[in-house]
């Protein structure tokens, strides 16, 4: 009886004092809504901390959560972005682990943090959130929350220009039953939007026939609106938004929004050519997203926060301006906003999207310091002008790069453990939820898409100590720090393709020059042409007066001659330049038939590539005392065998003391196994480039690899060699270059890389590697030992011809770090030994001399 009594004491107890922690929680809440300042607000976040440490029951959690919601909602209308999506974050990832219910964590959670992305352009958890409501609101029955959220999901595809996938989804939740006559209206307009978009011209919304369109009379006059723009009627557009706006206005509508409307109507302003207005607009709507008005000129980085609006606003404020300085002023502002809100994002989707507006800003901030340039002379514009250009190149393999090299000095850091093993995940589960994504609902998996979201989550926290601990790791290339890495001999040739323009950047030891190749999209054409050359053995032999033409006009279109006297050329490309041969082309005009006799640029000069000036200037890794692993898959008796890869095996035997992986052995787990012994990692295998929608692939003896698979590796080499086909191509985005597997095994941590541009012919490519590998032992560099590996095959006297097209020596490229021309240990002695003996025979006969 005793014992009994003591029980339910102690469960009481315990009962008592959960509910009086549960009851604290809405006291706090209770408190700081009735407060509302920044006191309550540092009081409730010091709270909030407390609390999360003692919840233990499932209600007590479930105030927590409401607690968060509550923070969250302030701290957004504040304008305290970063915080509240912090707290919302914690909410949800509190409701959805514990699997509590009872409160409509959609409506008070999920929306706002969905809306809060958005706005911060964080596209990929901003989809994952909308989804995952959908997904809620689906298995509750909430129908209305569900429509809600395929609208908001529609919004963001718009936003990114996915108009395909937002007609396809509204053409798949029309046929849900039971909608009402304003979802059905909401949906339409969605749907006529993006058909706007996707067409050339739009009949008005009153002369539409094909279909029933029940639209709110707001919405048709936005719709009409915007078919004005595109038809270029300003006039009438300017009459259909004054009424849009005033009945926006009447409707009360927030602050953002408000400034959103004020920047639409700067937009069409411009259009009419009211420059005035327009500037009287974008202050409107600076001003209304400002935490404190300030004056347009006092305007510092400083009073900025992250808000995609701010970009928008401060680059048409560019357009708009016609001191040169005051242009550079507002982009720097769009570069510093953009670089806070992608401070917040983890997904490489939403970087890449992020991508493409900096690469358009930089163009247009090129343009302006090369024109100040040409009024004043002075240096440093072409300087700025070159950091612009840096700016929007392949960030994300940069971010990879330097988490690598942190890793690599601090091996045992926790954190960086702890960032890699999360990657690692993101990656993982990224691709599954893509293979996934077309087979349920078109939505893929909802757990996918929590732990995709969870993980992101906790990348950011890990993001931000890690960014702390290791400051300024994330600066411009040092033009000084290059400068003393070249040579006198040596010149860095960086490429911009922007819309316009191509830029060329030529940096020596001594200057700085750059160069606008005008009509980017005519000249662009001809690389494609030049490019498509290689497609097959046959196109160049058959018509060699064309090549040789195109090849030398390249060259001029270039204006490679401006390093012509350099021996040394370090060429950075950008787009679809980073496809072309350039040591296909010829430094001359030139009537022969013979390719041997052919002027070809790599003649000329030892060329190296990088895809961003900064990756050249890491130092190459010692190879003393470590091996070569060679991977020769064959594939004996089957319809893609190898036949000549073998001679590549026996050209590294030959040469060095290899780990040769032959045949059922050339796996990619035996690789792993062994790849620690070495510091050289030669492939020779197949490889496919893939396309927009199948990534590229490297196959081992039992199965083909994809790059999402390889950039799970942690790959400690100073060279790799991709002895296949395509491993250099792939899918293309602007300012990150092909996503091939070259850049997957760079985004492993290999520096140094030589690699494939099309499709090698298998005979000649083992050529080419054997005298590669000639090279190497007799000390050359990489990117020299490449040269003379080409020079050998085409001076070879058995071969034909035909088989010297470039073709079948051309395709292979060294990607890497700027190298010192030095010989090898053997050869330095041997140099020395002959040296000594001919200083001794001197001596020795000026003495026989003296005698005499």
């Amino acid at each position: 009886m005793k014992t009994k009594l003591l029980f339910l004491f102690i469960f009481s107890t315990a009962t008592l004092i959960g509910q009086n922690l549960e009851e604290r929680i809405y006291d706090a809440i209770d408190e700081f809504v009735a407060r509302k300042n920044v006191n309550a607000l540092e009081t409730l976040l010091s709270q909030e901390e407390k609390f999360s440490k003692e919840v233990k029951i499932s209600s007590e959690k479930l105030a927590l959560v409401i607690l968060q919601c509550n923070l969250a909602f302030y701290l957004k209308e504040s304008d305290q972005m970063k915080l509240a999506i912090s707290a919302y974050e914690k909410a949800w990832l509190g409701f959805s682990k514990h699997g509590l219910s009872d409160y409509d964590i959609i409506e008070y959670c999920l929306k706002p943090l969905g809306n809060l992305y958005i706005k911060l352009n964080d596209y990929t958890n901003a989809e994952n959130i909308i989804k995952q409501y959908v997904f809620l609101a689906n298995s509750s029955g909430r129908k209305k929350q569900e429509v809600s959220g395929i609208v908001n999901l529609c919004r963001l595809y718009q936003s990114i220009k996915k108009h395909q996938s937002v007609i396809s989804l509204v053409n798949k939740t029309l046929t849900t039953p039971n909608l009402t006559k304003t979802q059905i209206a909401k949906l339409q307009f969605i749907k006529a939007q993006s058909l706007l978009s996707t067409q050339k011209s739009t009949p008005s919304v009153e002369k539409r026939k094909e279909e029933e369109v029940v639209l709110r009379s707001v919405d048709k006059t936005y719709l009409n609106y915007q078919i004005a723009l595109q038809e270029k009627n300003y006039s009438k557009a300017k009459e259909y938004f004054t009424l849009f706006k005033r009945h926006k206005l009447k409707e009360g509508i927030g602050k953002r929004t408000r400034a959103k409307l004020f920047f639409e109507e700067a937009q069409l302003n411009y259009l009419l050519g009211k420059i005035e207005k327009s500037k009287r607009n974008l202050n409107d709507a600076l001003q209304g997203l400002l935490i404190k008005p300030r004056n347009y000129e006092e305007i510092k980085e400083e009073v900025l926060f992250p808000e995609a609006l701010f970009i928008d606003i401060f680059d048409l404020y560019a357009v708009l301006e016609e001191d040169p300085q005051l242009v550079l002023r507002n982009y720097n502002c769009s570069f510093y906003v953009a670089k806070l809100l992608e401070s917040n994002i983890t997904s490489n989707e939403s970087k890449i999207i992020h991508q493409y507006a900096k690469r358009n800003r930089a163009e247009k901030s090129i343009d302006v310091l090369l024109r100040l340039h040409k009024e004043t002379s002075k240096i440093s514009y072409l300087e700025q002008a070159f950091f612009y250009a840096e700016k929007g190149k392949s960030e994300i393999l940069e971010t990879q790069k330097l988490r690598n090299k942190l890793l690599k000095k601090h091996t045992s850091d926790s954190l960086l453990i702890e960032e890699q093993q999360l990657l690692k995940k993101q990656e993982y589960l990224t691709n599954l939820y893509a293979k996934e994504v077309n087979q349920i609902n078109g939505f893929g998996n909802s757990t996918l898409i929590r732990d995709l979201h969870q993980i992101s989550v906790s990348l950011k926290k890990v993001k931000t100590k890690i960014k702390e601990k290791y400051k300024n790791q994330d600066e411009d290339v040092n033009l000084e720090v290059l400068r003393q890495k070249l040579s006198k001999n040596e010149a860095l040739v960086e490429y911009f393709v922007g819309k316009r323009n191509i830029y060329q950047f030529v940096i020596t030891k001594e200057e700085i020059i750059v160069n606008t190749i005008e009509n980017a999209k005519e000249n662009i054409q001809e690389i494609v042409k030049f490019i498509q050359l290689f497609d097959n053995a046959f196109e160049i032999n058959n018509d060699i007066e064309s090549f040789t033409n195109l090849s030398h006009s390249l060259y001029e279109v270039l204006k490679l001659d401006v390093v012509g006297s350099y021996k040394k050329l370090v060429i950075i490309p950008d787009g679809l330049l980073c496809f072309l041969p350039f040591e296909t082309l010829l430094v001359e005009k030139t009537t022969t038939n013979y390719y041997e006799n052919m002027p070809f640029l790599f003649k000329e000069h030892i060329i190296t590539y990088n895809l961003k000036t900064s990756f050249v200037l890491e130092g190459r890794k010692q190879t003393k005392g470590k091996k070569i692993i060679g991977v020769f898959p064959v594939f004996e008796g089957t319809n893609k065998e190898l036949e000549h890869t073998l001679k590549e095996a026996e050209a590294i035997n030959d040469n060095f003391s290899p780990i040769i992986l032959k045949h059922e052995k050339a796996t990619l787990k035996e690789v792993l196994k062994n790849i620690n012994q070495a510091s050289i990692l030669h492939l020779s295998t197949h490889a496919h480039a893939g396309n927009f929608v199948k990534e590229a692939t490297i196959e081992f003896y039992d199965r083909s690899v994809p790059i999402s698979q390889l950039n799970l590796l942690n790959l400690n080499l100073d060279l790799a060699v991709l002895s296949a086909c395509e491993t250099g191509v792939g899918r293309v985005e602007r300012g990150e270059g092909a996503f091939s597997i070259a850049r997957a095994f760079n985004y492993t941590g290999v520096d140094n890389l030589i690699f494939s541009l099309w499709k090698v012919n298998d005979k000649s490519t083992s050529e080419l590697m054997s005298n590669f590998y000639k090279a190497i032992k007799k000390g050359r560099t990489i990117s020299l030992a490449n040269k003379e590996a080409k020079l050998s095959y085409l001076n070879d006297k058995s071969i034909t011809n035909h088989k010297k097209s470039p073709y079948y020596w051309g395709a292979f490229v060294y990607y890497g770090a700027i190298e010192n021309v030095t010989q090898s240990g053997n050869l330095l002695f041997k140099t020395l030994l002959i040296s000594v003996i001919v200083i001794s025979l001197s001596l020795i006969l000026f003495k026989l001399k003296t005698k005499k």
